[in-house]
């Protein structure tokens, strides 16, 4: 539930069965799940310790990916590394803050924050390499600065 984009084969299982031994999930999972796929799916499957199918997750949005086998699914999951590493690092650091910061926020809060957030990242090379890179059409070589 930490990872920013969670894919998995379609026999994977998924659930929280802790109060199955008078436990509790750790590391905030109660938390995590509710707000993956909301309250009453997450009651339902942390008060029964109730597994889900990989279908189920899918549907939940609990997962973005399902692939047919566990093959596929490390192959579809190192393309994906290879993405996301191509892309500009202190973005996407920007991104994934701006996502958890914006939780009880004004809607002015936000378009102010995102507004200092993007001109920040004007003053750095990655933009400078990305803007450059789309001009003259080609791929950018991002170096997190």
């Amino acid at each position: 539930m930490s990872c920013d984009i969670r894919i998995c084969s379609a026999n994977a299982k998924f659930g929280l069965p802790e109060i199955n031994i008078g436990m509790i999930p750790g590391w905030g999972g109660t938390l995590r799940l509710a707000r993956l796929i909301g309250e009453s799916r997450a009651k339902n499957m942390l008060l029964r310790g109730k597994m889900i199918t990989a279908e189920q997750a899918m549907d939940y949005g609990l997962i973005a990916e399902v692939y047919e086998d566990v093959d596929t699914m490390r192959e579809k999951a190192e393309e994906l590394a290879r993405e996301l590493a191509a892309k500009a690092p202190i973005t996407m650091k920007m991104d994934k803050h701006l996502m958890y910061d914006a939780a009880g926020k004004q809607p002015t809060e936000i378009a102010q924050r995102d507004a200092n957030t993007l001109g920040f990242l004007f003053t750095t090379h990655d933009a400078i390499e990305g803007l450059t890179a789309f001009l003259e059409k080609r791929q950018p070589n991002y170096e997190g600065r």
